[in-house]
């Protein structure tokens, strides 16, 4: 803001309300001249004003009381005493060059942020304008105003408040001394202490001289939220600078500056300039308990040259910790050379950085960094450097039970920040999670709502067992014990637009020869060769039980299943069964763009692998955990199970509706026949339920399927077509069926019928034949074991 435009505010206007006030007591009288002030202030205003008592004399004149605006105002201003010194004669010869000094003491300033209205100027008209008034050398009176008290409060309170000892004011220069404030800001509460600030008025608008701090003390709470955001400062300064400064009628934002490569916020320092900080402290808050993270700290920021600034500073931690860093920034033309050295500083630090993880503050947690930055232009910065954190702890029943623990992560790489863009860019790097190390590449930029992430993530060859060890043992939990041996290495390519999400490519690549030396006993695979129990914990927490596995009465063989409804899970639940050794990228794919456009997690990318581990091997819980257990199981089941006992064991044991489970039962239950006499349009219909068999149990309950529940059966009938699955004939008798189809009730009878049309062989079976729908590969894995490494 320019030095004119502070002087047009209320704590200014005085110099008007005085020129007024001499010239109506000529005319009539002190009492008059109050009111007249008063009017005249208000429709210059356009708010209230009052004035308790007018007192004009030759040489100075006294106002007491004097209060601009009120509580449902935009602001309220309250002065105690107002003096101007002028004499008659010199305001009837100069006008208000006459105004020698205007003194203010004991004044309260009160803004209400959310009330300020924002009005627009013209950028053109307003820079002739500023260039006029510059070129005018404008003249301003002195002022000084003592034992000032200011308070900013938006829609949700106090924001900031401050005071004062003395603030001086001339033509050229403005000088403030002995201020104090706060500023609360969500999980952020600063204090500042012993401000003395000097600026200059130049015909480039206000500059700062110089400045001093003597201390300012940070405190976070970061339970209650991102103590760096400081969203309110954020709204505040915005609605505040457009309220004063004007919204822009241009349609560039950027169409004022003369000089793009030089920092709007470097021109508010004059040459010369030096500001420092005596003493900075760093504190986090937890329930009320204290932890000191940065104590003494010093900061220096000075600009001994037109173009330069240079800044730097250190501190240390109670627990021994320190940082220092070493800074010159150039402003004409923009120039970066920065560096800043972390060593074992509390990782409680990170917490008010990224909020978003659920941090679990631990004594032993330490985080230390060595980054360097050079630019010479502002939309290009490059970065090199490392950061390590160790011994860091989350806390979430989202990722697991218990407190994840020992996490060791470590980043090397160099790259470029792109602050135009909003966009960090990786040209190397290296992210380390325990002994194992996985190369980085790629570009990520987020301005929201927008956001872009093209990612390379390579595993060069590793030994399995360091990939094992590299994650926290909580997260494995029964597994911890398992031990690898061999070795492995992959890549994954993402591609991610937020504005072309049906573009998004995400593949995979995998060189795999790791293999399980020892396994832990709830994976133990043979107990389902033979009779065993299955028990699932029902959402409302009963236990369900049965007898199934092979020469059991409840457990049907796969050759005693109907290929139509074989034929009709795989088309729906699981395509690529057969080519894929577990996990289906294009499936991830799909999951990961149909939930990113609905925004929010609507399907997932269980391949049938997985889901048999799911109702086998764990509980029901939703973790980052379990899910984790899921993927490793599922790697370990399809190295040690033959596909066709996989998919047997799958049909046996899944869900079909309330209490049924196996399609041995659910066959009897909802048409009365056995597994090998289900029909195509049975198959499908019992196929189609899978993703919600208790939801879809109310097509039996109440006897038929519904227009959009027959309209899925006919889908995937059409389709079992399409993939050559099943012949026309199929197609064409489950579409039929469809039209009059029904469920057979316990004690009915069904009907005798005669089904027609076959499916092909599938690869269990005699005369089957490789088809591209299958695409088989070697062996049950993604890719073959003896293929050679890079």
């Amino acid at each position: 803001m320019r030095l004119g435009q502070v002087l047009r505010r209320p704590a200014v206007a005085g110099s008007a309300a005085a020129i007024m006030g001499v010239g109506l007591c000529l005319w009539g009288g002190q009492h008059f001249a109050k009111l007249k002030v008063a009017n005249t202030l208000e429709k210059r205003l356009k708010t209230r004003v009052s004035i308790q008592s007018l007192s004009l004399g030759w040489s100075q004149h006294d106002a007491f009381g004097v209060r601009v605006g009120g509580q449902s105002a935009a602001y309220d201003v309250q002065v105690k005493h107002v003096r101007i010194h002028a004499s008659p004669f010199g305001l009837l010869s100069s006008g208000r060059r006459g105004i020698e000094r205007i003194e203010i003491d004991g004044a309260e300033v009160s803004m209400n942020v959310h009330r300020l209205k924002p009005h627009h100027v013209d950028r053109e008209h307003e820079a002739a304008r500023t260039s006029q008034r510059n070129n005018a050398a404008t003249w301003l009176p002195t002022l000084v105003a003592r034992n000032l008290r200011l308070k900013l409060v938006d829609q949700d309170g106090s924001w900031v408040s401050g005071d004062c000892a003395e603030l001086a004011l001339t033509n050229h220069h403005l000088k403030l001394m002995g201020a104090t404030g706060e500023l609360s800001d969500g999980a952020a509460h600063v204090t500042v202490s012993d401000v003395a600030i000097e600026a200059e008025r130049t015909k480039a608008g206000v500059q700062l001289s110089g400045g001093h701090v003597e201390h300012i003390k940070l405190e976070g709470h970061p339970d209650q939220g991102p103590v760096w955001a400081l969203e309110r400062t954020r709204r505040a300064v915005s609605t505040i600078r457009n309220a004063w400064l004007g919204q822009s009628k241009s349609s560039s934002p950027d169409a004022d500056d003369s000089d793009s490569d030089t920092p709007k916020w470097s021109r508010w320092l004059a040459a010369g300039a030096a500001m420092d900080v005596q003493r900075a402290d760093l504190d986090w808050i937890y329930g009320g308990s204290t932890e000191p993270l940065l104590q003494n700290a010093t900061l220096t920021i000075g600009s001994p040259s037109q173009g330069r600034i240079t800044s730097h500073g250190h501190g240390t931690a109670a627990s021994g910790g320190s940082i220092k860093w070493d800074a010159v920034v150039g402003t004409r033309p923009f120039a970066v050379r920065a560096d800043v050295q972390v060593d074992n500083l509390p990782l409680t630090l990170l917490e008010g950085a990224v909020p978003q993880l659920p941090w679990l503050p631990t004594e032993d947690g330490k985080i230390s960094a060595n980054l360097r930055l050079r630019t010479q232009s502002p939309r290009q910065v490059s970065w090199e450097g490392v950061l390590t954190v160790d011994n860091a702890a989350l806390s979430s029943p989202r990722i697991a039970p218990e407190p994840v623990t020992q996490i060791h992560v470590a980043l090397h790489g160099k790259g470029m920040l792109l602050p135009y863009d909003r966009a960090i860019q990786i040209d190397e790097g290296r992210l380390r999670v325990g002994d194992a190390e996985v190369e980085i590449t790629g570009l990520a930029s987020v301005n929201s709502p927008n956001y872009k992430l093209n990612v390379d993530l390579q595993l060069p060859v590793t030994n399995c067992a360091l990939v094992m060890q590299a994650i926290p043992p909580t997260l494995l939990g029964d597994l911890r014990t398992a031990r690898l041996g061999g070795k492995i290495s992959g890549t994954i390519n993402l591609r991610l637009d937020s504005q072309a999400l049906q573009d998004t490519v995400l593949e995979f690549k995998v060189r795999d020869r790791c293999e399980f030396v020892n396994m832990t006993s709830m994976a133990d695979l043979r107990r389902f060769r033979m009779p065993f129990t299955h028990s699932v914990i029902e959402p409302d927490d009963s236990i369900f039980q049965m007898e199934t596995g092979p020469g059991s009465s409840n457990y049907t063989y796969l050759e005693d299943i109907s290929p139509f409804f074989v034929n009709a899970v795989l088309a729906h639940e699981d395509a690529r069964f057969f080519s894929h050794g577990g996990f289906s990228p294009p499936h991830i794919r799909d999951a990961l763009v149909r939930n990113l456009q609905e925004g929010r997690y609507v399907v997932g990318a269980s391949t049938i692998s997985m889901q048999l581990v799911k109702n086998l091997l764990l509980h029901r819980e939703k973790t980052l955990a379990r899910k984790l257990q899921e993927v490793l199981l599922t790697w370990y089941m399809e190295r040690t199970i033959d596909k066709r006992d996989i998919l047997e064991l799958y049909l046996n044991v899944i869900e079909y509706g309330p209490s049924i489970y196996g399609i041995g039962r659910a066959s009897r239950h909802y048409f009365g026949r056995l597994p090998s006499q289900l029909s195509p349009a049975e198959g499908a219909f019992l196929a189609t339920i899978l993703p919600n068999p208790k939801r879809y149990h109310d097509y039996y309950e109440r006897g038929a399927l519904s227009s959009s529940g027959a309209e899925r059966v006919r889908a995937l009938l059409r389709r079992l077509g399409e993939r050559g699955s099943c012949d026309e004939a199929t197609v064409a008798y489950g579409l039929a069926e469809v039209d009059h189809f029904r469920f057979v009730k316990e004690g009915e009878l069904p009907a005798p019928r005669t089904l027609e049309g076959k499916c092909s062989p599938l690869p269990y079976q005699t005369g089957f034949e490789t088809r591209d729908v299958w695409d088989l590969l070697p062996t049950n894995q993604v890719y073959d074991q003896a293929a050679q490494f890079p």
